[in-house]
């Protein structure tokens, strides 16, 4: 009864059409067998992994060098309709013709469907995860093991449920950004008085000095006292006399007499 219970909902839910959806494939191991392709002709060889949408015709791809570590390489397809039920996955060696130049699939697997939907029924005891699985593909030239999960939005987006969460928890966050901003306020009202303070007090200091030196300059004014005798300067008059030795006389004031002024010097007349 459980196991026809168990079927019935199998295959009403892949009567369903799926809404979108991710899948990410990760590289677990790639064996290779030596001097492969080598003998296959195949030079700059590419590892590919290849995933079909079979009913659209839909693909999506990604490659890397051969001589690359392929170990933990992830390789994350959108899908956005269709089910995940038609997805399959392949692999191939895609290198350049050595002969022609052409490019060409050096070697390749056939293709796998990732989540199949003829699933045997296990035990209902044990745990079954139809989103993850690992699957082994097998081509001549290598061995590839590759595990692949579906996901139901994009692998690197945040789970609503977590932020629903977190949008719960800030109440007590909210409340110690309010302490811690208003106690920042006080600390920079308190550093502002302090700063207000100091200039203030450094203004009175500047003020006072000023004020002392003024008074000491005009104390010092006052005492000093500047005698200024003029300088007399001897006053001279000339006078004219009708003596025709000495027509010009000059009399001093300071003195007496009269000082008489010499003659000019007489010079013989050109012969």
């Amino acid at each position: 009864m459980n196991s026809l219970i168990i079927l019935s909902s199998i295959i009403f839910a892949s009567s369903i059409e799926a809404s979108e959806f991710w899948i990410s494939a990760q590289i677990e191991s790639v064996k290779w067998q030596e001097g492969c392709l080598t003998t296959a002709l195949c030079t700059q060889p590419r590892f590919q992994i290849i995933e079909d949408l079979l009913p659209i015709s839909e693909r999506s791809s990604i490659s890397w060098p051969v001589a690359e570590q392929l170990n933990q390489r992830q390789f994350v397809s959108y899908w956005p309709n269709g089910r995940v039920e038609d997805i399959s996955i392949s692999a191939q060696v895609i290198g350049v013709d050595r002969t022609y130049g052409f490019p060409r699939i050096c070697d390749q697997t056939p293709a796998v469907r990732i989540f199949p939907e003829d699933i045997e029924i296990m035990d209902l005891d044990k745990e079954i995860n139809l989103n993850n699985k690992t699957i082994h593909i097998k081509a001549k030239c290598f061995d590839a093991i590759i595990t692949l999960q579906k996901h139901e939005r994009c692998p690197w987006c945040q789970d609503p449920s977590e932020i629903e969460i977190s949008n719960e928890i800030p109440q007590e966050l909210i409340f110690s950004e309010k302490f811690s901003s208003a106690e920042n306020l006080q600390i920079s009202v308190v550093l502002l008085a302090m700063f207000a303070v100091l200039l203030s007090t450094a203004f009175a200091i500047l003020l006072i000095c000023y004020i002392k030196t003024k008074k000491s300059y005009s104390r010092k004014n006052q005492n000093m006292i500047i005698n200024v005798q003029p300088k007399l300067i001897p006053y001279e008059q000339y006078t004219y006399s009708n003596s025709s030795r000495h027509p010009w006389s000059f009399t001093n004031s300071t003195s007496s007499t009269a000082s008489t002024i010499p003659p000019p010097p007489s010079f013989p007349p050109p012969v």
